[in-house]
């Protein structure tokens, strides 16, 4: 996960982890931005080399229609989207 959108902090569930042995690493650069402006550069600069390299790619938001509404809701609530979820209005 990088960063929240909703800047609430999900719930995260201790035994799915461990069960599937996932690996869980969190990271806030805030504090580099604010106090250690060069180890925020480079962290920044490495990011985009790699993304340049194509070692790493943004995910895509899953765009609806507003007509589909609701399977934009349905796609949140059962946790279908690995990125944002958009609905256009226009």
């Amino acid at each position: 996960m990088a960063g929240f959108a909703s800047n609430r902090i999900p719930t995260i569930n201790s035994e799915e982890v461990l069960e599937k042995g996932f690996s869980i690493l969190g990271v806030n650069l805030e504090q580099y931005r604010l106090k250690k402006k060069q180890i925020y550069k480079s962290a920044v600069n490495d990011i985009i080399e790699m993304h340049g390299e194509g070692l790493i790619r943004p995910l895509q938001p899953i765009v609806y229609s507003l007509d589909n509404v609701n399977d934009a809701i349905n796609a949140l609530g059962e946790r279908r989207s690995f990125s944002k979820v958009v609905v256009g209005v226009r």
